[in-house]
């Protein structure tokens, strides 16, 4: 069972990588149907997949539901590995910046920091905890700080290539992420043409590794620093580029997450008639103040309504456990009820509903159960 998970667990981050975001989300649902006991009770083990479903929902800014699936990750992680949460700490630091908790941010990244020190085994830990503190900095405004990690780390220096291809050291591995963290620094200095350089030399190693994420960032990092120089032109054809790649899986943070230069320039894009549906969807964010966005409404299922009895227009048949859920959601019950009816968590039953309303292309409860009486279902 344990292989079978962490295969799937792996699969699924391969899938995030490979910028297939409602892929990864599936798979990660799945690896908790397959981590789950007789009783429909969570493994341990499920705790990776929890993590990988916050971090999709954070990036979708479905903030709260990102909480509840990393806060319930780390309580099941720590049952058998204090050190494993790590990460999931550093995906609620993320969090924490996406809702301007900038407190709960740095005692995220602490509480990272405590756990990298505990595990010896290897130095990657330690660099990314630093990385992500590093990035809190700038957020903070505490520009020497940054300057004293990247000098520390030696990225502004002789071999501070991110393109040398050392694939057996971690540490170039790393590299590419510091680098982006060293751009928005100088950015944030008032130094764009050092941050467009940096950034150029990083446009090659991305797009041999196939990393649309990685390529979504340097194009918005890059579409920053050609605004703070004052060309909106070049601005806007880099956001451009950036747009529509991140379009059909809806990422929405990686954008939002650079602030305020963002906003304006998703206006400038905007203005222009750039991708204005999906533009329009970021801005809408963030007027409410990075609140939630519905994954539901990431591109993802054709927008027509399938017809009567066309169980076959379903881009994915619901799992038993989905087809639960939907049994409840006829009922009165809240979402707190029909978890303890499931005894399951309530973001367990949340992470279902979200998936039905997707699957059945609706974004009401009233709606899926409408449309499941359609196609049979209930």
């Amino acid at each position: 069972l344990m292989i079978g998970v962490i295969a799937l667990n792996q699969l699924a981050e391969l899938r995030v990588r490979q910028g297939q975001l409602h892929s990864a989300w599936d798979i990660y649902q799945q690896t908790l149907e397959v981590a789950t006991d007789d009783r429909g009770q969570l493994l341990p083990i499920a705790g990776g997949a929890l993590m990988g479903l916050g971090d999709l929902a954070r990036e979708w800014n479905d903030l709260d539901t990102a909480t509840e699936y990393l806060l319930e990750s780390i309580r099941l992680i720590e049952q058998w590995s204090d050190v494993g949460s790590l990460e999931a700490y550093l995906c609620l630091a993320r969090v924490r910046w996406g809702q301007d908790d900038l407190v709960g941010a740095q005692e995220a990244v602490d509480r990272a920091a405590q756990l990298a020190v505990q595990f010896d085994a290897t130095e990657i830990d330690d660099i990314v905890v630093a990385w992500y503190q590093a990035y809190l900095w700038i957020g903070q405004g505490d520009f020497d700080a940054v300057e004293r990690w990247a000098k520390e780390r030696d990225l502004t220096g002789p071999g501070a290539e991110p393109w040398v291809e050392q694939v057996t050291s971690i540490e170039s591995r790393m590299r590419k992420y510091e680098c982006l963290v060293l751009a928005r620094l100088w950015i944030a200095q008032g130094r764009p043409d050092d941050a467009l350089t940096l950034l150029e030399s990083l446009v090659p190693l991305a797009q041999r590794r196939e990393r649309p994420t990685l390529i979504i960032e340097i194009q918005a990092l890059k579409a920053l620093a050609f605004q703070s120089q004052g060309n909106v032109h070049a601005a806007v054809i880099e956001l451009e580029r950036a747009l529509s790649i991140a379009e059909p899986e809806g990422y929405v943070r990686i954008f939002l997450d650079q602030g305020p230069p963002m906003v304006r320039l998703l206006q400038e894009a905007a203005s222009r008639g750039v991708a204005v549906g999906y533009v329009e969807r970021l801005l809408a964010a963030a007027e409410q103040g990075w609140s939630e966005l519905p994954i539901s409404d990431s591109p993802r299922v054709p927008s027509q309504k399938p017809s009567p009895r066309t169980e076959v227009q379903l881009i994915e048949p619901l799992s038993q456990r989905e087809l639960q859920v939907l049994q409840l959601l006829t009922t009165s019950l809240s979402s707190s009820e029909i978890a303890e009816e499931l005894s399951v968590a309530v973001s367990t039953v949340r992470s279902h509903t979200k998936s039905i309303f997707s699957k059945l292309n609706v974004h009401r409860r009233l709606e899926a159960v409408e449309r499941a009486r359609e196609l049979g279902l209930l």
